[in-house]
């Protein structure tokens, strides 16, 4: 059993960042706590295994979802204050308040730091052309390639990031 700082569980390291991708069999004690409470300790005790910030300040709490084996906790990552599309961690708590799984697709700090270095060289170097709605949705509509014909409706469009090679980039 591979033990996490204040963990211990069964882990399955991340392809890209070497952090765990999915925890399990975790052996946490009974809680009475809420499980957003519950789980924002676990990963706070996990921060440093995760490589992400210890404060969770680059996660945003999104819900708590009721399923017949307990909670799951669900938060998503945030970068430069936009969503980055995929990144998301889920704390699973039993109706006792106990973890027993928590699946992790963060993007790890190291790979932050270069998306924000990778910004600023941009930044300097050239000028960014703002799209309107208009020419975001024309493209979207372009790059989705329904077929002749068919109805094409985008819902809404938001400035978020998304994992290229690992790394947020702005989309």
């Amino acid at each position: 059993m591979a033990k996490l700082k204040g963990l211990s569980a069964k882990v399955e390291p991340h392809h890209r960042y070497k952090t765990p991708h999915q925890i399990y069999d975790v052996k946490t004690q009974a809680s009475g706590k809420s499980p957003r409470k519950i789980a924002e300790a676990a990963l706070k005790k996990i921060a440093g295994d995760l490589k992400i910030k210890p404060d969770l300040s680059q996660l945003k709490f999104d819900k708590v979802r009721e399923t017949l084996l307990g909670s799951h906790v669900l938060y998503q990552q945030y970068h430069l204050g936009k969503p980055i599309s995929g990144a998301w961690i889920r704390v699973d708590v039993d109706k006792e308040g106990r973890v027993f799984n928590i699946h992790n697709d963060l993007v790890s700090e190291p790979a932050m730091v270069k998306a924000r270095k990778a910004e600023a060289k941009r930044s300097t170097t050239t000028e960014d052309k703002q799209l309107s709605d208009g020419e975001a949705r024309a493209l979207a509509i372009e790059a989705a390639a329904p077929a002749k014909g068919d109805a094409v409706r985008v819902v809404c469009s938001d400035l978020c990031y998304y994992k290229c090679n690992g790394v947020p980039t702005l989309s």
